[in-house]
């Protein structure tokens, strides 16, 4: 037997066996089959994993904090302010004062400060201060209009206080609120030049009598307000 008679007899049986051999079928089925399972084991692996080690971290971030084994708890709630939001109210020597006691004290406080009050006092002076007393004769029905006399002067303060200048006259004041609350809004006072005039237009009948004599006693009074000029640093 030649070489090449060799060579073809084993490709004979070769072919033949092959031909006895039956197809394994589609691979790729089992191989999407073999990779879900890998997939299964890898995700059974993994998510233990990272829940440790968000567990971890949890734990590192608690100790950093500085907050150990202590329980930490929501902080108490708010609770509303007594005050407005503005500063407090100062007496002129700059401390803090306390709140009105009535309306009248409110009234007197606003009307110290009011331009109908202080430009009739002359020109403001360093270390001086205006104080003022009060008496309210009657109101309009709406309380809206108060029928005044009022006592004002400007003073020096300190243990030599003295009155620099000042007013006695009836006063109409213009307000909203009430109480402690009470705003002043308006002062208007007679003119001197036409007192008998204003004081008719400006007041109800049965005052004009009164305010135009004068003589009304008001709170505080002058010697008092003097007084209280003299408590006050200079």
């Amino acid at each position: 037997m030649t070489t090449d008679d060799l060579d073809r007899r084993i490709y004979e049986v070769q072919r033949a066996r092959a031909e006895q051999i039956t197809p394994a079928g589609d691979p790729v089925p089992g191989v999407i089959r073999r990779a879900a399972r890998i997939r299964r084991r890898r995700t059974a692996l993994v998510v233990p994993a990272v829940a440790a080690a968000v567990a971890v971290i949890a734990v590192g971030a608690v100790a950093a904090a500085g907050l150990g084994d202590e329980t930490v708890t929501d902080p108490p709630p708010a609770t509303a302010g007594t005050g407005t939001g503005q500063p407090s109210p100062t007496s002129p020597a700059g401390t803090p004062s306390a709140p009105p006691a009535s309306r009248d004290a409110a009234l007197i406080s606003q009307l110290a400060a009011d331009p109908a009050i202080t430009s009739g006092l002359g020109a403001d002076q360093p270390g001086s201060v205006v104080l003022c007393g009060m008496n309210v004769l009657a109101a309009d029905a709406a309380a809206h209009h108060l029928y005044a006399w009022v006592l004002c002067g400007r003073y020096t303060t300190g243990s030599d206080a003295v009155l620099r200048s000042g007013l006695s006259q009836p006063a109409v004041l213009t307000v909203a609120g009430s109480g402690t609350d009470i705003e002043l809004t308006e002062v208007e006072l007679p003119r001197q030049e036409r007192l008998e005039e204003d004081i008719a237009r400006l007041f109800p009948a049965e005052l004009r009598q009164q305010v135009t004599e004068g003589g009304v006693p008001v709170s505080p009074t002058q010697a008092e307000l003097l007084e209280l000029a003299r408590r006050q640093s200079s």
